[in-house]
């Protein structure tokens, strides 16, 4: 418990607690208590080898939140061995949990290359069917630096078209990110899209492409 404490209320200041926090998280029964302290354990950070051991096994934890955290806790790690058991995580049955593993993948930047393909099928292949887990996939890619950036402009591209608003959104803004340039005729046009977020997310992406 008091692990726990200094691990939520002081965060990296905690490190003196970790190993405690550590063997107190892989016995607690309660998954909400477990899930708090598994997002604890990725927020102070510290010794890879002493906390992703436990991390793993807890992306197999039965209680979805608990998943859900100890993915984002990988990520914060940078331990790149976990890359592949978190491509694996990519067909979760849970989409929070797909959302938090697209997200832990971003942060491994281009040492998460071979991430790239599994992500994009979230889009492609088998579109994923939870708007809120495609919206999280054009930034991860951008994060990534895929190597085959024709590939993803043209699939963000296609994404401008998805049903969901903040899925054409988030795609828009990686366009812009992307400096996109052969991206500017559809980009006019959604400049007068009828969804408001939209049509400012298509303005300013113009903008970006303007700009020196």
């Amino acid at each position: 418990a008091t692990a726990t404490f200094m691990a939520v209320v002081l965060g990296k200041d905690a490190q003196p607690a970790m190993d405690e926090l550590l063997a107190a998280t892989g016995s607690e029964k309660d998954p909400t208590a477990r899930r708090a302290m598994t997002a604890a354990v990725g927020r102070i950070g510290g010794r890879a080898d002493a906390a992703v051991p436990l991390l793993l096994k807890l992306l197999r934890d039965e209680a979805p939140p608990v998943r859900a955290a100890a993915a984002d806790a990988l990520g914060n790690y940078g331990d790149t061995k976990v890359v592949d058991p978190l491509i694996e995580a990519l067909g979760e049955a849970n989409p929070e949990v797909r959302i938090a593993v697209v997200g832990a993948l971003s942060k491994f930047g281009d040492k998460a290359q071979r991430a790239a393909e599994p992500i994009a099928k979230l889009l492609t292949t088998n579109p994923d069917p939870d708007a809120r887990v495609r919206a999280a996939v054009p930034a991860a890619l951008f994060k990534i630096g895929v190597e085959r950036q024709s590939f993803v402009r043209a699939l963000l591209l296609g994404c401008t078209k998805d049903a969901d608003t903040s899925v054409r959104v988030a795609s828009i803004n990686t366009l812009a990110l992307l400096r996109a340039t052969e991206a500017r005729a559809d980009l006019e046009r959604l400049a007068g899209d009828k969804e408001l977020a939209v049509k400012e997310a298509a303005s300013t992406a113009l903008k970006a492409l303007d700009a020196k």
